[in-house]
């Protein structure tokens, strides 16, 4: 077996270097990047709990370089300021200082899976 796996370059589990996810025994899952570059322009998102629903927080004004603190798909749980409500569409919690509207900060925001770029995988 290793033989097999050395003189043909194979990986130990033969996945894809750019898969987002694998199935496995019916289950979905999914590989979480460590950080992820944030472009400038980017909606940041907080999850309004009252309306069920994430509602756009801020506009990001400089490119950053946050760590991704979660994934949350779509019709799961996200945390809202006041309980939890159910994520309509796909995001990263991410963490970090992002530059918004008016040279304010913020710490943290949800922001869509496909507007991020250059995400580092692993440690």
């Amino acid at each position: 077996m290793l033989d097999h796996l050395i003189f043909n370059k194979l990986k130990w589990f033969n996945i894809a270097d750019n898969a987002s996810f694998v199935t496995a025994n019916g289950k979905k899952y999914y590989a979480i990047p460590t950080q992820v570059t944030v472009p400038k322009g980017t909606i940041l998102y907080s999850m309004n709990d009252s309306a069920n629903a994430f509602q756009q927080k801020a506009v990001v004004t400089q490119d950053c370089t946050c760590k991704v603190g979660e994934f949350i798909l779509k019709d799961q749980l996200a945390w809202g300021l006041n309980g939890y409500g159910i994520a309509n569409f796909d995001v990263y919690l991410i963490k970090g200082t992002v530059v918004i509207e008016n040279n304010f900060t913020t710490a943290a925001g949800f922001v869509k899976i496909t507007d991020v770029t250059n995400p580092v995988w692993g440690g």
